[in-house]
């Protein structure tokens, strides 16, 4: 943020929020810390925001997911996913 470069690491973040008021909104909201964390701390960054679904596919496109966001997904002839609690 402070460069206003693009990151590298990470191509994209998907969130499951419950349902209410702004729930688009908040989402979006709540995936860019994911995003600019990386795989260093994408994880703890949903942990300490309270979210419990979350989906990111690294710079090499290898998918990595809460176990409760995985719970709700079928993944057809991929094994470059990576479950992480």
């Amino acid at each position: 943020p402070a460069t206003a470069a693009p990151v590298h690491h990470t191509q994209a973040v998907t969130l499951l929020i419950p349902p209410g008021a702004r729930a688009g909104t908040r989402s979006d909201a709540l995936s860019k810390p994911l995003f600019l964390a990386g795989a260093a701390g994408w994880r703890k960054a949903a942990t300490d925001m309270g979210l419990t679904q979350a989906l990111r596919v690294d710079a090499s496109g290898r998918i990595e997911v809460t176990p409760q966001f995985q719970a709700r997904l079928t993944f057809v002839g991929t094994s470059n996913v990576r479950i992480v609690p």
